[in-house]
């Protein structure tokens, strides 16, 4: 490719962008916003919640610099901004950004669902985080889109967790978990807990020790799990 050819792609480039600059500005405002919410998710840096909001927040910014001219008012994410004039563009895109956020909170749902562990493997970390994006998206008052889906992980976390107590054995006394229901569970291992530090819990082995913290996080699991199920049926 010759200079002078070079030079022709870059003016009409740069011709299209300027014809452009809102729609571009938009699109770069949503990249930075989407790459930096990632890296920071990736890292370890943000929570799943702060990473949902962060990901709105950079649709939002994006909406607006695209759509300046046209807004009278725009409200998302419970803040609302004063602008101009209402006009079609803008309300297709209020609209657009409206479907936009349940999406993204669907597959924020999703990404909780990856599988890790506690400190012994038995206590399920994702439950807290998915918890923590349920408040978000009340919050956001998506729940009623959104709660088929939530109903629907809501069980396989729950079925999870206790699949996983019937792996434990209680170091005191050799014996597994014998409750069916979640209440009986929650019984038991408290009763464990009890057992595990009437016999000193610093006196436990290595794996003792770190149940016993797991034994923590499955007991709050499984209250919270249950406390989420009863509040949802009482609202419905």
């Amino acid at each position: 490719m010759s200079q002078k050819t070079e030079k022709s792609h870059w003016a009409r480039l740069i011709q299209l962008l300027s014809q452009h600059k809102r729609k571009t500005a938009a699109l770069v405002a949503l990249l930075i916003g989407l790459v930096l919410a990632i890296v920071l998710l990736v890292n370890g840096q943000l929570e799943v919640g702060t990473f949902v909001s962060l990901l709105g927040l950079s649709l939002l910014a994006g909406v607006v610099i695209a759509l300046w001219g046209g807004f009278s008012e725009l409200k998302i994410f419970g803040g609302g901004i004063r602008l101009k004039e209402l006009t079609g563009g803008a309300e297709r895109g209020i609209k657009s950004l409206e479907e936009g956020r349940v999406t993204v909170y669907r597959q924020m749902l999703t990404l909780t669902m990856r599988k890790h562990g506690g400190a012994s493997g038995y206590y399920d970390k994702r439950i807290p985080e998915f918890l923590l994006v349920i408040d978000e998206i009340k919050q956001q008052g998506l729940f009623a889109e959104l709660s088929s889906q939530v109903d629907e992980l809501a069980g396989r976390l729950l079925n999870q967790q206790q699949r996983n107590l019937t792996l434990m054995i209680n170091p005191m006394t050799g014996e597994g978990i014998s409750g069916v229901s979640v209440e009986q569970q929650i019984d038991e291992l408290k009763g464990w807990l009890h057992q595990m530090e009437d016999g000193n819990v610093g006196s436990l082995s290595r794996e003792g020790y770190l149940l016993y913290f797991d034994i923590l996080g499955i007991i709050e699991n499984l209250e919270r799990l249950v406390d989420f199920s009863e509040s949802t049926h009482r609202a419905s």
